[in-house]
C-alpha cells in the first residue's frame, strides 16, 4: 500500500472519528442540560392546567 493511500485512509478515519465524538458530546451536553433544567421548568401537566385555568377564568 502506497503512502498516499495510507494518508487518505488516515484522514478519512480521523474525520469519521471527529464526527462521532462531536455527535456524542452534543448528546451528552443535551442530556446534562435536560437534567439541570428539569427541576426549574414546570411539567407539561402544570402548563396545560395553567392555560385552561386562565381561559376558564376569563
Amino acid at each position: 500500500m502506497n503512502t498516499a493511500r495510507k494518508i487518505s485512509y488516515l484522514i478519512f478515519f480521523l474525520i469519521i472519528a471527529g464526527v462521532a465524538v462531536y455527535m456524542w458530546t452534543e448528546e451528552v451536553a443535551q442530556q446534562s442540560q435536560e437534567h439541570s433544567t428539569s427541576t426549574i421548568q414546570p411539567s407539561e401537566e402544570e402548563i396545560i392546567e395553567t392555560i385552561f385555568h386562565d381561559e376558564l377564568s376569563e
